[in-house]
């Protein structure tokens, strides 16, 4: 293993295998989320309740709520897999589907965005149909955030806290479901987080998470500022999120504080009209069994009843001609003596329902002939079912509201409405405070037939009794103890930096140390046993350190050595010059040879004898000083083998130079030999054919042979011969090369072959293009002519072929000649280009064995390389390696 790359090695491949499992984790979360939007969607359309809702008495998902995790997902995905454009894309829609939701609960407006795709028919816990929570619509935009921001600012950590939001949101609301604590997924009055949504939110979360995390993993940075951020958000969310359900049930619990004081209003005014209406009912009954009614005894009936309830300004006697009669007190109501109560169309109403129901009835607020705003209370006198008349009592809404707001001090703690259908009829206030308007309660205060509508605003220092310091005691608690863990788990953090990077400096320096030691142990093993000798010298000379072979060479001890001088090692005669030598060398700081002036360097041993050296010389800094390394090597040796090399390199070229002249002998004998050769030869194949064209008719059947062989051996030397000669002359053919192109070669040879290509109905053919050769054109002739006719006659198909082709590679041109002959055996390829080297008898294929030869020898003279490719019964190609350019030593 390499010990400089091996750790780093295996760290990627460690590295590598996190962030495959990273993206592995978020492909499959993003893609639930898809599915989950796509299945809800779904549900949408096919109207499957259980899809939208999981249970009847949840809040459904939102058809654009569905869409939005539709879009997470996906975009999550082209995140995942690198597909920005489309990231970005659907980044910017869901940000925007959440940032409009949002703008319209901030608003209190309906961008027409919430049933735009889809009319929601379940309204399950929905403040506005269609429309989804704002804690959902928070999620998508940072959603959305998330997945712009990665793309606009390449960063990494703020995807990550959008993410690390969206997560807790998810995750606090899917807890408020399992506890029951509604405030926590439902924020106010408006519509809440459905339960798969807020899982939803959780995997959206986390594959933003894992898909940052993943790239994370290729910054080279600490993770410890992440842990502080990511500890710092879910708590800072969280508290955030448990402070605002706090406050939320906080004001559940106002509200409900005010809902029972108005309930409670309302069950007053219901007990005390109840008897005050009682009272006068069982007025009216006594008169109808008395028979003849007096004014007096009415009148003192009357009396003690106003002195009884002080709710009525006056109880009044009406005949049935529908005219006020009798009045008590008369005092202040002389008004009303003698009203017709059936010109006014309230009063009228008020007896007609009594006459009706035959029993108490009350009517709407009127104008008092009195004075200010009131109702009057029918309760008609029958005697043996004919109308006597009715009793009427007379009630002022301001005593009557007076006397109700007293019994529970509402007047201190609330502003209180008061209203007869759109008329308000009694206030206790101008303006309330803006704040107390959004908590208000109605309830309804039942008259007989008749109900008012009460709004009772709480009062500020109301409301402010109510509220408890519970909700900002929770986030200033939550916020301190916060604050606190992340500066404890920061310092920890920084603490166990600061060990690790120690830990890791001092694993550094130990590996430094063993690095430096190994380096020290193998430059001592390296210097001591090098074969020449090595001397380490300061810049006065001295002699720091030495190894064995320095002691070998100089005849010195190790110790003898170290303290000496390196001048002392140099002759006498030469002494003062090194001095100064090595003083300008220390200036140069370079590294070279020494010289020596032309004399071989001599060194001075301890028997003061010299020795022949060579001394390499190069400068080092060792700390803050500059030393010398001498490397000496001892030329005693290599000296006396120079000599004898010489002697042999004299007695080598005398030998080479014999060799040569024979060469020429036999080169210059062979072709005497051969040229002379010819005339005999031809003499015998003339005159064995003349002798047989004579002798014809006389010749038997063995002198017929005898005579046929003859022939045949001369035709076969003449062959012969004539190949022995062309071979010898390409040594001594020596012609300037020049530019022959390939093709009229081709032309040349086939017009040569032609009466061989007609018997055996061959064909032969070239590829263009083909190039232009460098070379000798007779030679470049003999040459393809060679393989040619060989591809042709070493041949047993139907119709031998032949190919030749050619490519461009670099400096060369590689010329293939392709043929479909009877190929050859890989074991006889060496042997191929072999001069008399046959591989078929004369019988199956005649030759001499020199074509190939020849051909090799032709491509040698032109810095060609010859090669066969071949199997047998497959065909031979014969590619020849041709330079562009020849070099005049070719």
């Amino acid at each position: 293993m390499d010990l400089a790359h091996g750790p780093h090695h295996s760290e990627n491949k460690v590295q590598s295998f996190r962030c495959y499992s990273l993206k592995a984790i978020g492909t499959v979360i993003a893609a639930l989320s898809a599915l989950m939007g796509l299945v809800v969607m779904t549900g949408w359309y096919s109207k499957n309740q259980l899809l939208i809702q999981i249970d009847p008495e949840f809040v459904p998902m939102q058809f654009n709520t569905a869409l939005g995790f539709l879009m997470s997902g996906t975009g999550l995905l082209a995140a995942i897999y690198n597909r920005r454009y489309l990231m970005v894309g659907l980044g910017g829609m869901l940000a925007a589907l959440g940032g409009l939701t949002l703008a319209e609960y901030l608003a209190d407006v309906d961008l027409g965005i919430d049933q735009l795709l889809m009319e929601h028919y379940i309204t399950t816990l929905t403040s506005h149909p269609g429309r989804m929570a704002p804690n959902t619509a928070l999620c998508f935009l940072l959603t959305g955030m998330a997945l712009v921001s990665a793309f606009l600012l390449q960063r990494v950590m703020f995807p990550m806290i959008l993410g690390i939001i969206t997560v807790c949101l998810g995750g606090l609301s899917l807890t408020g479901y399992l506890v029951g604590f509604e405030a926590i997924y439902g924020w106010m009055h408006f519509t809440r987080m459905a339960v798969h949504t807020s899982v939803g939110f959780v995997f959206v979360g986390t594959g933003v998470l894992l898909w940052n995390a993943s790239r994370r993993l290729h910054e080279e940075r600490s993770q410890t500022y992440l842990y502080n951020i990511v500890s710092g958000v879910v708590l800072t969310v969280s508290l955030l999120v448990l402070w605002q359900a706090l406050s939320s049930w906080e004001n559940q619990r106002i509200k409900e504080v005010i809902r029972n004081e108005a309930d409670a209003a309302r069950s007053v005014t219901d007990q005390f009209l109840a008897s005050e209406v009682a009272a006068l009912e069982r007025m009216s009954q006594r008169l109808s069994y008395q028979g003849q009614i007096n004014q007096k005894q009415w009148e003192r009936d009357a009396e003690s009843y106003i002195e009884d309830m002080s709710v009525f300004q006056a109880i009044e006697w009406v005949d049935s001609s529908f005219h006020i009669r009798w009045v008590v007190p008369l005092e202040g109501n002389e008004s009303a003596m003698n009203l017709n109560l059936a010109s006014d169309p309230r009063r009228a109403a008020g007896f007609r329902q009594a006459l009706q129901e035959n029993g108490i009835s009350v009517t709407r607020t009127v104008e008092l002939v009195q004075g200010g705003r009131g109702f009057l209370v029918y309760s008609p006198v029958m005697q043996e079912l004919e109308l006597k008349g009715f009793v009427l009592g007379i009630v002022k809404v301001d005593q009557l509201m007076s006397r109700l707001i007293g019994f529970r001090d509402y007047d201190e703690r609330f502003y209180i409405t008061v209203s007869d259908g759109d008329e308000v009829i009694w206030k206790n206030y101008s303006t309330p405070e803006a704040e107390s308007i959004a908590i208000s309660q109605m309830v309804v205060l039942p008259l007989a037939n008749v109900a008012w509508q009460a709004e009772f605003i709480p009062r500020k220092q109301f409301v402010e009794e109510l509220v408890s310091s519970l909700p900002l005691m929770v986030l200033g608690a939550g916020g301190l103890l916060i604050f606190l863990f992340q500066g404890t788990l920061f310092f920890y953090y920084q603490a166990r930096e600061v060990n690790r990077l120690n830990i890791r400096k001092e694993r550094q320096l130990e590996q430094s140390n063993q690095a430096l030691q190994q380096a020290e142990q193998r430059y001592r093993a390296i210097t001591y046993l090098m074969p020449v000798g090595v001397l380490l010298i300061d810049r006065q000379g001295n002699i720091a350190e030495a190894n064995e072979q320095a002691c070998t060479i100089f005849g010195y001890r190790s110790e003898q050595l170290l303290a000496m001088n390196v001048d002392q090692l140099v002759p006498d005669m030469v002494r003062n010059k090194h001095a100064a030598l090595r003083e300008g060398f220390q200036g140069d700081r370079g590294a070279r040879k020494m010289a020596g002036d032309g004399a071989d360097l001599m060194g001075l041993t301890a028997d003061d004898c010299l020795v022949p050296i060579e001394v390499g010389l190069s400068s080092i800094e060792i700390g803050q000083e500059t030393y010398i390394i001498a490397s000496i090597t001892d030329m005693t040796e290599r000296k006396r083998m120079l000599q004898e090399l010489k002697v042999q390199n004299i007695q080598m070229d005398c030998a080479m130079e014999r060799l040569r002249h024979s060469n020429e002998q036999l080169e210059r004998f062979a072709f005497v030999c051969s040229h002379d050769l010819q005339e005999p030869v031809r003499m015998v194949l003339s005159f064995s054919q003349l002798l047989e064209r004579r002798l014809s008719d006389n010749l038997d059947d063995k002198s017929r042979s005898y005579l046929h062989y003859i022939t045949d051996g001369a035709q076969r030397a003449r062959s012969m011969i004539s190949d022995i000669l062309t071979f010898c002359r390409l040594d001594q053919n020596v012609q300037a090369t020049e530019e022959v192109a390939l093709e009229d070669i081709c032309v040349q040879v086939k017009n040569t072959l032609q009466e061989v290509m007609t018997e055996k109905q061959a064909e032969f053919s070239w590829q263009q293009p083909l190039p232009v050769l460098s070379g000798i054109p007779s030679q470049v002739f003999q040459l393809f002519l060679n393989l040619v006719g060989n591809g042709l006659k070493f041949n047993r198909s139907e119709q031998p072929r032949v190919v030749i082709s050619a490519e461009e590679q670099g400096d060369l041109w590689l010329i293939d000649v392709q043929d479909n002959g009877i190929g050859i055996d890989e074991k006889y390829r060496d042997k191929l280009f072999t001069i008399f080297q046959r591989l078929n008898t004369k019988e199956e294929f005649p030759g001499t064995g020199i074509g190939l030869a020849i051909c090799k020898k032709v491509a040698g003279h032109h810095g060609a390389e010859i090669d066969v490719f071949s199997e047998p019964d497959k065909g031979s190609r014969f590619r020849i390696k041709w330079p562009k350019s020849i070099s005049g030593d070719h």
